[in-house]
């Protein structure tokens, strides 16, 4: 098993535990994660292309010229997709594309996400997160306290089963950083951040979701 330290919220080691290699010592499989991405990001896509059919073309009410007689083809209206100003046929409209893939493959996607993190050291494991004062200064001093690299554009997923109040209040102004339940994280949301701050007690709920 894979062990790792257990920090305090003042920087200081507390205790070490063991991580399952079921879980965040698992062989990678890139080709999967990059599929189980693919389907996340296809997913949250909206599809806001839109054109109008010849019915939602304004005018046209009137018959260009009569049924018979003139010697042209029949026409019943100059918003048909015959004439330049017209409908468009079979253009785009606006859609909802769902793509799936199977529980078990999101799982083993998962599993190699989080083990690449483990691998890369950007893990750090925290005893419990809890703020007197929604301050976004305050937040900061604990990820300098427990060695992330805070820098403007490192982006950071912390994972807490019920943040308190303060902490959203803390993190709501902090475009960097993003809290998660663990019952819901996805290889998209570790893959998408620099830094995966995990609660001690959200481990259990982790372990449920994979």
């Amino acid at each position: 098993m894979s062990e790792v330290d257990v920090y305090d919220m003042e920087g200081k080691i507390v205790k070490k535990i063991e991580l399952k290699d079921s879980i965040f010592n698992f062989q990678p499989n890139l080709q999967l994660v990059s599929e189980v991405v693919n389907m996340y990001l296809a997913n949250i896509k909206i599809h806001t292309a839109s054109t109008k059919t010849k019915g939602e073309i304004r005018g046209g009410g009137k018959k260009p010229w009569r049924q018979k007689g003139t010697g042209r083809a029949r026409a019943a209206s100059i918003r048909s997709p015959l004439f330049r100003g017209g409908g468009v046929t079979f253009g785009p409209r606006p859609k909802k594309v769902v793509c799936h893939i199977p529980k078990k493959k999101r799982g083993i996607a998962l599993k190699s996400t989080l083990s690449l993190k483990l691998q890369e050291g950007k893990i750090r494991v925290v005893e419990g997160i809890n703020l007197e004062e929604g301050k976004s200064k305050n937040f900061n001093e604990i990820l300098n306290k427990i060695q992330v690299d805070n820098d403007k554009g490192k982006k950071m997923m912390v994972i807490i089963n019920s943040p308190s109040e303060t902490v959203i209040k803390a993190t709501s102004n902090l475009k960097k950083i993003r809290i998660k339940n663990p019952l819901i994280l996805n290889a998209l949301d570790v893959m998408s951040c620099d830094w995966l701050i995990l609660e001690l007690n959200s481990l259990p709920l982790l372990e449920k979701r994979v």
